[in-house]
C-alpha cells in the first residue's frame, strides 16, 4: 500500500478520495499518541471521508466525535453513511474502525447559508480586548515536558507557559500558537480539526509525574467556513471547566492569525494515575 511508504497527510487523504466506502487508510507510527492514533487525525479522517458524501460543498458546521477505542498504527477503515440530506443541512456519520472494532464514531453537520435570516451576531475577535487578549506569536515560549507524544513532531507549537503536562502547576488555562508543518491548504477543514485537538488534557498540569489521559467525547463548532480562514497559524485558548473522580471537561477557542474566532471546542476526558 502506498500509505505504508508515504506518511504524509496529503497521501493519507488522497487514498480516501480515490476509494469508495468503506475506505482503507494506513496510520503511520509518527501520528501516534501512546498506543492510539492522535485523536485529531482520527477525526480528520472521518471528516475527509464524509466530505466525499457531500457533493454540494456545503461547509462543515459542527462535528461530534465519540472516541470508542484505540486506533493503533497500521490499516484502518472508514465507513460513511448519509443520515439526512435536507435543503440546507446534510448530516453524515463516519465510523473509523480497526479490524471489526469501532475506534471512533463521528457525526458531521454540513450547512449552507439561510438567506432568509436577517439577524447576525458576529464572533468576537482579538480586537475585542474585553473578551480575550492573547500574546503575539513571537512572544510565546516553547513548552518542555518529560514525555512528548510522537504526533507532536508534526506541529510547530509556541506555548504561553501555562498548562504544561507534568509541571505540577495545577493550571486551569493554557494558550498556544500552533501550525501544521505540512502544507494542508487543500484540506482546510481537516487541518482545523487536527489543530483544535493539539492541547493536552489540562489535568496533566496538576501532576509532576506522567498520568494516563484521553478524550471520551468531543464537539467542535465551526464559526467560519474553513476555506475562509486566514493564515497557517492558529491561537488556541483552552480552559479546564471541571474535574472530579477521574473525569474532566475542558473547552477551547480557536482563532486564526487575524484574531478571528473560527471554532469552539468542548471535550469530556478521563484521567488516572
Amino acid at each position: 500500500m502506498n500509505g505504508s511508504q508515504d506518511h504524509s497527510l496529503a497521501n493519507i487523504f488522497t487514498l480516501i478520495q480515490e476509494g469508495n466506502s468503506p475506505h482503507t487508510v494506513h496510520i503511520p507510527d509518527n501520528w501516534l499518541q501512546g498506543r492510539t492514533a492522535f485523536g485529531g487525525l482520527t477525526a480528520a479522517l472521518g471528516v475527509n471521508a464524509m466530505m466525499r458524501q457531500n457533493p454540494s460543498g456545503a461547509p462543515l458546521k459542527s462535528l461530534l466525535v465519540s472516541f470508542v477505542g484505540p486506533l493503533g498504527a497500521g490499516a484502518a477503515t472508514i465507513d460513511t453513511k448519509i443520515l439526512r440530506r435536507g435543503k440546507s443541512v446534510t448530516q453524515i456519520v463516519a465510523d473509523v474502525k480497526t479490524g471489526t472494532q469501532t475506534a471512533a464514531h463521528i457525526v458531521g453537520t454540513f450547512g449552507t447559508g439561510r438567506n432568509t435570516s436577517q439577524q447576525h451576531v458576529p464572533a468576537y475577535s482579538h480586537a475585542d480586548q474585553n473578551r480575550l487578549d492573547f500574546p503575539p506569536m513571537d512572544t510565546a515560549a516553547l513548552a518542555q515536558a518529560d514525555i512528548i507524544p510522537a504526533f507532536l513532531a508534526n506541529f510547530d507549537i509556541h506555548w504561553n507557559g501555562k498548562g504544561i503536562p507534568q509541571s505540577g502547576t495545577k493550571d486551569a488555562h493554557l494558550g498556544k500558537w500552533v501550525q501544521l508543518k505540512e502544507n494542508m491548504r487543500d484540506y482546510m477543514a481537516e487541518r482545523l480539526v487536527m489543530l483544535a485537538d493539539v492541547p493536552p488534557p489540562l489535568m496533566m498540569s496538576h501532576y509532576t509525574d506522567p498520568i494516563m489521559a484521553s478524550s471520551l467525547t468531543w464537539s467542535l463548532e465551526f464559526l467560519q467556513p474553513p476555506a475562509d480562514i486566514v493564515g497557517d497559524w492558529h491561537y488556541l485558548d483552552y480552559r479546564l471547566e471541571a474535574a472530579a473522580e477521574g473525569y474532566s471537561v475542558q473547552s477551547g477557542l480557536i482563532f486564526d492569525e487575524s484574531g478571528t474566532l473560527v471554532a469552539m471546542s468542548r471535550q469530556n476526558m478521563v484521567y488516572f494515575e
